[in-house]
């Protein structure tokens, strides 16, 4: 389906060519992160459905070019059906039909599967997430459109990723008893069902804990206070394309005022699988500012009202925010200036209502005071945060997280390794799972302002063993920053 867009037909040639273009230059840009607002009942009927509802909203903001030559498919031409088929396959769908281009052809195929699930004339139907929606008659001709249930909200609506919607990737919110689409102007017929997913919600998704995940995506995004007191968040764009490659998105200012804050932290203080933000002022008082994106129905980067959490905090030299408990709340891990480490307990469920608390300090180590930087995050892959620091000579070093070495928790740290050498010429580094993978990764930002992203390299050889990979570059002029998280 094509709407507000005069096609343009070039030789096939030269239509192939320029796909190939379009992958080579990943032409995604200003892709929004995943959002769920509050009228919606979210994707849930099994991993498949999570996940073909998370891939296509995650490509909401590609604009094709006029020529109509875009990733999703082969053909320089109308691509809604092969944008919906491609975010079947791209979510482990089994079996979709990526050689059918015309949309009313996937309600013919999914006729002959019997997976076509057919709406009553002045009635939504029977759609869930993850299907795709069928304008036209199956097997009709051309003509028609399809997109992809997103969600199906309490009002009657059904919310829909659409591609090739005025040449681009659009969200909408519709009546699927009245809507109309594609070149025919056709109402809904009906709904395809993916092959091989269930329509039972599975549990609960268990909080996270996470370092950094700004968005609630699984991939940790950046934070950055600049000199001026602005806080930016920099969204995780490297999955745009589809394909992981490192990137960042547009940035978006979420405060002001952050100059006077000499240790920020961004991680899931809360277990709502989106990260917070905590951070101790020039006076020493520790703060929690909770990520209040979602509070206005539609996802956008902002934090709440700040709650106070302790003071006398001026005496650290090292302060970081993450799940060592492995409890899904992160916790604070601290170095004071005489060097000994301390993890701070998450104690915000203590009185069975959540309120933000910490619980009583527990020693875990001491001559910490000679490291240039200290970070916790999950290296390991393990739930339980670790610590990776660097010395003065810069030698970087992992350090496990051994707390439940005997069958009961209890705050420990193992035997170091050493990851690295060279890392005292950076300027600020963040360790947190930029990947998406459950393996924290390294993003560092050098004394000339460069922003490099180190990949978690520790199981490329089978076994896992601590290491870092190839760094990639990310960004440039960082050098303006007094902190990331």
């Amino acid at each position: 389906m094509r709407t507000n867009v005069l096609a343009r037909r070039e030789p096939l040639s030269l239509r192939l060519a320029a796909v190939v273009v379009a992958l080579a230059l990943g032409l995604f840009g200003g892709v929004a992160a995943p959002i769920l607002t509050g009228s919606e009942r979210p994707a849930y009927a099994a991993a498949t459905r999570a996940g073909i509802a998370e891939t296509a909203n995650r490509q909401v903001g590609y604009q094709a070019p006029g020529s109509q030559c875009q990733p999703y498919g082969p053909l320089c031409d109308d691509w809604c059906a092969m944008f919906a088929t491609w975010v079947w396959e791209k979510s482990g769908v089994a079996g979709a039909p990526r050689s059918t281009y015309v949309a009313t052809g996937i309600g013919q195929w999914g006729v002959s599967k019997g997976l076509f699930k057919r709406r009553p004339a002045g009635q939504r139907g029977n759609p869930l997430p993850g299907d795709i929606v069928v304008y036209g008659e199956p097997g009709s001709g051309v003509g028609g459109h399809v997109s992809v249930v997103y969600s199906v909200n309490r009002d009657g609506t059904i919310t829909t990723i659409d591609g090739n919607y005025s040449n681009a990737v659009k969200k909408r919110t519709i009546n699927p008893a009245t809507a109309r689409a594609g070149g025919r102007n056709v109402l809904i017929s009906g709904y395809v069902a993916p092959p091989g997913v269930t329509d039972t919600p599975p549990p609960p998704p268990k909080p996270t804990g996470t370092v950094g995940d700004f968005s609630g995506d699984g991939f940790s995004d950046v934070l950055g206070a600049d000199a001026k007191g602005n806080l930016f968040y920099y969204p995780n764009n490297s999955n745009a394309s589809g394909k992981f490659k490192p990137a960042l998105g547009i940035r978006a200012a979420i405060d002001h005022g952050w100059s006077s804050y000499p240790h920020v932290m961004s991680a899931d203080f809360s277990g709502d699988r989106h990260a917070d933000v905590l951070a101790v002022d020039v006076k020493g008082n520790l703060f929690y500012y909770p990520n209040n994106s979602r509070a206005g129905g539609k996802w956008n980067p902002a934090l709440g009202k700040r709650a106070q959490l302790g003071h006398g905090w001026s005496t650290m030299k090292f302060v970081q925010a993450a799940d060592f408990s492995g409890h899904g709340h992160a916790d604070l891990i601290a170095v004071d200036a005489k060097g000994t480490m301390f993890y701070y307990p998450n104690n915000s469920k203590a009185t069975g209502t959540w309120k933000p608390a910490l619980g009583k300090p527990i020693v875990i180590g001491h001559g910490w005071n000679t490291m240039k930087f200290v970070q916790a995050a999950d290296f390991s892959g393990d739930k339980y945060a670790d610590i990776i620091a660097v010395d003065a000579k810069g030698g970087m070093f992992y350090y496990p997280n051994n707390s439940n070495a005997s069958g009961k928790f209890k705050p420990t740290l193992g035997k170091r390794a050493q990851i690295g050498h060279g890392w005292n010429t950076m300027k600020h580094l963040q360790a947190a799972d930029f990947s998406g993978d459950k393996h924290a990764d390294i993003v560092a930002i050098d004394a000339k302002g460069g922003l490099f992203y180190y990949p978690n390299s520790s199981r490329v050889t089978g076994k896992w063993q601590p290491a870092l990979g190839k760094r990639a570059q990310i960004g440039h002029g960082w050098n303006t920053f007094q902190a990331i998280a």
